[in-house]
C-alpha cells in the first residue's frame, strides 16, 4: 500500500516539475513578469526539499506542505485576478493565465497537495510538535502560547 508521505511527496515533485517547464518555457511570464518566474523558481526549490524531507519522515513536512501549497495557490490566483503591469494590462495577462493549461494545471496540483495535507496531517499533534520546537529554541516567547 502506498503512504499518505509518498503520495504527497510525489505531489510535490509534480508541482515541481510543472514548474520547471513553465520556467523553462514561459518566455511570456519572463517579459511580462519576471519577479514572478524568480518566485516560482523559489517554490520549485521548496517543494523539492519538502519532498526530501517527506522521504526523511520528518515529522513538520506535512504542515509545511499545507503552507507551501496554500501560499503558491493565493499567489497564482492573486496572478489571475489582480496581476498588472504598464506594459502588460491586466485583463490581457489574466485572459493568457487562464488560458494557459499548464499554469491552470499548476494551480490544480497546489489545490491537490492542500486537499491531500489537511487530510493526512494530524493538525493537534503538528500543532504540539510545534509548540514544543518553539519552546525549546524560543523561550521568551513561549508564555502566551495556548496549550
Amino acid at each position: 500500500m502506498i503512504s499518505i508521505r509518498t503520495i504527497l511527496s510525489g505531489s510535490l515533485l509534480v508541482s515541481a516539475v510543472i514548474g520547471t517547464s513553465i520556467v523553462f518555457t514561459d518566455t511570456y511570464l519572463w517579459s511580462a513578469a519576471p519577479t514572478h518566474a524568480l518566485g516560482l523558481i523559489g517554490f520549485i526549490a521548496l517543494e523539492i526539499a519538502l519532498a526530501i524531507a517527506f522521504s526523511n519522515r520528518i515529522s513538520l513536512a506535512s504542515l509545511l506542505s499545507i503552507a507551501l501549497s496554500a501560499v503558491q495557490a493565493i499567489a497564482m490566483l492573486a496572478d489571475v485576478l489582480t496581476y498588472s503591469t504598464p506594459d502588460v494590462p491586466q485583463k490581457a495577462f489574466r485572459a493568457y493565465l487562464v488560458n494557459n493549461p499548464v499554469f491552470m494545471g499548476l494551480l490544480v496540483v497546489q489545490l491537490v497537495i492542500l486537499a491531500i495535507a489537511i487530510g493526512a496531517t494530524n493538525l493537534r499533534y503538528e500543532y504540539k510538535l510545534l509548540r514544543k520546537w518553539i519552546q525549546l529554541n524560543l523561550p521568551h516567547k513561549t508564555q502566551h502560547l495556548p496549550s
